[in-house]
């Protein structure tokens, strides 16, 4: 492959830029503020384009870092690093909080499509990727001093499928939040669950059961947010990239009110296009 000269220097400079936070992380005496994203589909984000997000979300963000797991590095978050193939919301996330933010941040994701929380994501299941998320933050933590401060969940529609699992979705959300702040000795850590869009479908016939659950758990630090008005793609199901920024700008806003200024000092994100404010529906 032949590269112009504005291609080579895009390519040296994030060559240069990575190595520069990698070695800043290794050696960063302060604990970086972390936000976990873990989820299926939705938090996958398969279908989301790089070349129809805003021209500013296309480039690394320096002052936001993501943990390459198979690496064992952190470098500037950018679409093609966080999903071998799309992205979540932690691209908007990561812009629109660090918008007017000198603070770096950090990002850690596990996310899997189609997947249940009630065994895929058991937290008594060592072997269930909530023990890869937990051997994740682990293994971040090795790199450098870290504090988990937020969690964001985007999850629901695989527990749909099943009366068991939709009864139970409540005590699982409810165990997957405290195990998670146990694990990373955060008990105040802020806990976001993306309510799943209200949508009859008969591969998911317990949807109500789901949504009600996130909204009516009961805990300190915890809300779910609306995700009934994020725009979808054509299967009506997952996240178009449109929908993936307006979310993702959500959840920062959102998580920027609520996380501790020790760790994140209060700004007014201002991120491309117009800023969406959502609401924390908190019980």
């Amino acid at each position: 492959m032949i590269l112009n000269r504005t291609a080579k220097t895009f390519v040296l400079g994030t060559v240069v830029l990575t190595a520069f936070f990698v070695a800043r992380s290794a050696n960063a005496a302060d604990p970086l503020p972390v936000f976990v994203f873990a989820g299926q589909s939705n938090m996958v984000g398969k279908r989301c384009l790089a070349n129809e997000l805003p021209s500013r979300m296309q480039l690394p963000n320096s002052r936001a870092l993501f943990f390459v797991s198979k690496e064992k590095i952190w470098v500037p978050i950018a679409p093609g690093r966080t999903e071998p193939q799309g992205f979540g919301p932690e691209i908007a996330f990561a812009a629109a909080i660090t918008e007017n933010r000198d603070e770096t941040i950090g990002i850690i994701k596990v996310s899997r499509g189609g997947t249940n929380l009630h065994r895929q994501w058991s937290p008594d299941d060592p072997d269930s990727l909530f023990g890869e998320l937990i051997r994740t933050v682990e293994a971040a933590h090795r790199t450098r001093p870290i504090k988990v401060v937020g969690m964001i969940w985007i999850q629901g529609g695989a527990d749909a499928k099943e009366k068991a699992m939709a009864c139970a979705y409540e005590t699982n959300l409810k165990g997957l939040v405290v195990h998670s702040r146990q694990q990373f000795q955060n008990p105040d850590m802020y806990f976001i669950s993306g309510r799943i869009p209200a949508k009859d479908d008969r591969r998911k016939p317990f949807w109500k059961t789901v949504r009600e659950a996130q909204q009516d758990l009961k805990m300190n630090h915890y809300s779910w947010v609306d995700c009934d008005d994020i725009s979808k793609g054509p299967d009506d199901v997952h996240y178009d990239t449109a929908g993936m920024v307006k979310l993702g700008q959500r959840l920062a806003n959102i998580m920027a009110g609520k996380v501790s200024s020790a760790y994140l000092p209060s700004s007014d994100p201002s991120p491309d296009g117009e800023p969406d404010s959502g609401t924390a529906h908190e019980n």
